[in-house]
């Protein structure tokens, strides 16, 4: 289980920077003129790229598989792209000696958003068929159970709540219910 939840990432990272490798050779590399890069410089393009790709979703959290909620992840991974993508177009710009063609940088934008979102939904799929909601039973002893209860079932991905026992019903009642969840 571990092990596919630790390739999911890797999945992603190999997608984006084969997304921008594609856009680096037909668009970006190839209109460069004299300063065209040649093939450690394009290595050394596309490593960059993959490096501040992982800063960026590090950073923002959007890797976070099964801690974070889908839509989190996929609002991560967008500003992520977005951050990456910015900083790579003023790179290319700097290293082109001109500002270069948005065009193919929006066009990698959306595709990567595309790509990212329907990645955070399989992973998360992914990862509810690996690791299912837990069937937990709560033990309450006052008023203040609500909020936990709330809490817990605002992550139905998570935990599922079956039952819940007032302390008052006693031990050899909560010993009876415990196994069932």
């Amino acid at each position: 289980k571990k092990i596919v939840v630790s390739l999911n990432p890797i999945f992603l990272f190999a997608i984006l920077t084969a997304n921008y490798t594609y856009t680096w050779y037909n668009y970006y590399n190839a209109n460069m003129g004299l300063f065209k890069f040649q093939k450690r410089g394009n290595w050394l393009a596309i490593a960059l790229y993959c490096a501040i790709l992982i800063v960026f979703l590090k950073v923002f959290e959007a890797l976070k598989v099964g801690y974070l909620k889908k839509q989190n992840i996929i609002y991560s991974q967008a500003l992520s792209i977005i951050s990456v993508n910015f900083i790579t177009y003023f790179q290319t710009s700097l290293v082109s000696r001109k500002l270069v063609a948005v065009k193919p940088l929006l066009a990698l934008t959306a595709i990567d958003f595309f790509i990212a979102a329907l990645w955070a939904l399989l992973a998360s799929f992914i990862y509810s068929k690996l690791y299912p909601p837990r069937k937990l039973v709560i033990i309450y002893g006052s008023s203040l159970a609500t909020e936990l209860v709330y809490k817990m079932s605002q992550r139905y991905d998570k935990y599922r709540i079956c039952y819940s026992l007032n302390i008052d019903s006693g031990l050899d009642a909560i010993l009876e219910t415990i196994p069932q969840f």
